[in-house]
């Protein structure tokens, strides 16, 4: 998952999750029946919103509409009957001789002792995997847990018949084929099964099995154009999801999504008015805007995103936008973001509880207003929501956090950038931009302001009652800091992007000179913990448009970015294994002291300009690199057609509008 990155988008926020992600660490799913089920039931499975029983050759699904079970927990739903809606998957025809076994016991066991006392059961135990062996002759179905995932092999021995596999759905409302995948719609929501994947193993190698589906009449078989093996086993590995929206009745712009140790989702959004879902006992359950633009609204889902722990409006009289959240040790949740709000919620040792504002600023299509201009707010809430620990504002008579420079803003969303961290003692960083000369900046190598508008970089304690240090960081025209990452000393790297021809560069770095006269040079640097000094910094660039948006430290404390670039060629690719000329992408792999570039390459359709907005990045503890992305009509050129995508990718298809993934190694491959 991506830490802490946002995700600029206008549209309401779609989570996509297993189906079947169950709760976390909960690897003994299935349980026995030892007389608390009907006596056909093999096992049971807890299901977000539902439940799966298996029985010999047959899974009955029950689900229920987990948005009006919580508006009932909620006191909002009048009518105390929830909808619910069954369907059933059979093996049709199935062996008489089939068996069922239950392996990996569980340690702890369960009680039932509800309803009729002939159902009672003690010491009912919950196992790893469930084995369905003789389901036809030859083939055996294998159940269990991988990644937190329910998962289910159809085994067909060598020489079996595997067209003897059908599958009668019976009880849904509606059953589809699009795309090669599977599509069933009950009244209370819709489970998608992805084509199937199919292998063999032969001589120690996995083979890859071409496998469709094929419906009809209800019934679901499979089909392989290219045959397989039959001399070997084959394996048919299907995988099922579920989609959720956010449930709101207004409309609902995501900005930003986190997650804690626990992995439990947290979304930030903007809400235009009465209706989103709150909670009971949340901090804020009321829309509070009184200009009819936005508050920010937060929710926290379980590990499967189908409950809500709290959600909760968070804003004052004017608009809020969230730009960047974080969760510290004690899974309380950091947002900063910036406010128009004079009454926006302050606690009583904050460090600045009066509004500075500035001049009137409207961001392009976003539907906020500042009209009396931006200050950075900072906010904590409690781990279940319901207390706003503390809350600051932070900011001079200028705008603050908002990026207002034209030359810098490229995407849709442009102004809504910069990011939160937190280290090991819980100190949190603040990395955006500010138009103030009178910008609270203190016990840093830069209290200066430079003109125009500039980076600028702030550590606070966790209770958010002081600075501990801050600082401007650009040149004499306009800069902005998108993101910010901490190496294992805790110094601190900064990127985005300049118009400054006299950036503060350090003599060893990489690039001293600015290349772009007209536009912008992506910049990445380095500050000392203590924030005393510039350790190195660098532009990078061409002369063509070029900006970074996000900055990573890799395992071995190398500085990964990721960014936007109008260069054409092979200008900006070193070492790399994969590129595309012109692409409009960079990823770039910096030593420490940002002396070198080790490795940088350029991604994308190789039309010559940026083809995404970047939206998110991560390097993993391998080193794997993931970047993400959208394209939209929103952002001007930018557009998902034609990227490249492989075999196996998840969706194939795009009309522009999409996001897009890729991971690469961390040769650039």
């Amino acid at each position: 998952m991506f830490k802490n990155r946002n995700i600029l988008r206008r549209y309401n926020i779609i989570m996509l999750l297993c189906v079947f992600g169950t709760y976390l660490n909960a690897q003994n799913i299935f349980i026995e029946n030892k007389g608390q089920f009907p006596k056909q039931v093999r096992a049971k499975v807890n299901l977000p919103s539902g439940s799966l029983f298996i029985e010999d050759g047959k899974l009955i699904y029950s689900f229920y509409s987990g948005d009006q079970l919580s508006a009932l927990h909620n006191l909002k739903l009048a009518n105390k009957d929830i909808a619910a809606h069954a369907y059933v998957s059979e093996f049709i025809n199935c062996s008489s001789q089939l068996s069922t076994s239950l392996s990996g016991e569980s340690n702890y066991y369960e009680n039932y002792f509800l309803g009729d006392k002939s159902t009672w059961s003690a010491n009912v135990r919950s196992y790893k995997s469930l084995y369905q062996s003789n389901v036809y002759s030859g083939v055996d179905v294998h159940y269990y847990m991988a990644e937190d995932k329910l998962k289910y092999d159809i085994i067909i021995a060598p020489k079996s018949d595997v067209k003897q596999i059908k599958i009668k759905y019976s009880g849904a409302k509606n059953i589809t084929l699009e795309g090669g995948d599977l599509f069933i719609t009950t009244s209370v929501n819709t489970v998608k099964e992805h084509h199937p994947y199919a292998y063999q193993i032969i001589n120690g190698e996995r083979i890859n099995v071409n496998c469709i589906y094929m419906l009809r009449g209800g019934a679901l078989s499979f089909d392989f154009p290219e045959g397989y093996n039959q001399e070997y086993e084959l394996i048919i590995d299907p995988i099922l999801e579920f989609s959720t929206y956010s449930g709101s009745r207004i409309d609902n712009f995501g900005y930003t999504a986190t997650y804690d140790n626990l992995g439990y989702l947290y979304a930030g959004s903007t809400a235009f008015g009465t209706g989103y879902p709150t909670t009971i006992g949340a901090y804020q359950i009321n829309y509070a805007n009184s200009v009819g633009g936005t508050d920010i609204a937060i929710t926290k889902y379980d590990t499967t995103g189908t409950q809500r722990i709290y959600s909760t409006y968070l804003g004052g009289a004017n608009d809020e936008l969230p730009h960047s959240m974080i969760v510290n040790s004690t899974n309380e949740l950091f947002i900063y973001g910036t406010t128009a709000s004079a009454d926006f919620p302050t606690t009583q040792l904050a460090f600045q509880q009066n509004f500075k504002g500035g001049v009137s600023f409207a961001p392009s299509g976003i539907g906020a207003t500042f009209p009396n201009g931006s200050d950075i707010f900072v906010s904590r809430l409690s781990a279940n929501g319901g207390n706003l620990l503390a809350s600051t504002f932070i900011g001079g008579s200028g705008n603050d956090g908002l990026n207002t420079a034209g030359q810098l803003k490229y995407n849709y969303a442009d102004e809504v950038r910069g990011e939160i961290d937190i280290d090991h003692q819980n100190n949190v960083y603040i990395a955006t931009c500010t138009n103030s000369n009178d910008f609270p900046v203190r016990n840093s190598f830069n209290t200066n302001f430079n003109g125009g508008q500039e980076g600028c970089i702030i550590k606070m304690d966790n209770q958010l009652t002081s600075i501990i240090w801050s600082a401007y960081l650009g040149g004499t025209n306009d800069d902005a800091i998108y993101s910010l990452a901490l190496d294992f000393n805790n110094d601190i790297y900064v990127t985005g992007g300049t118009n400054s021809a006299d950036f503060p560069c350090t003599i060893n770095g990489y690039q001293t000179t600015h290349q772009d006269s007209v536009t912008a040079d992506a910049f990445v640097t380095k500050i000392s913990a203590n924030g005393g000094q510039v350790l190195a910094s660098s532009y990078f660039g061409t002369p063509q448009y070029d900006q970074s948006y996000f900055v990573e430290i890799g395992r071995n404390n190398l500085v990964y970015f990721f960014g936007q670039t109008a260069s054409t060629g092979m200008q900006l690719v070193n070492n790399a294994n994969y590129s595309v000329s012109s692409g409009g992408q960079f990823i770039a792999i910096f030593n420490e002291d940002l002396s070198s570039v080790l490795r940088s390459t350029v991604v994308g359709t190789g039309k010559g300009t940026p083809d995404i907005s970047p939206t998110a990045f991560l390097v993993d503890v391998c080193d794997k690199i993931y970047i993400a992305g959208w394209g939209s009509n929103l952002g001007g050129s930018l557009s998902t057609l034609n990227l490249p995508i492989t075999n196996n990718a998840y969706q194939t298809t795009t009309d522009g509008n999409d996001v897009y993934l890729m991971v690469l190694d961390d040769a650039l491959d």
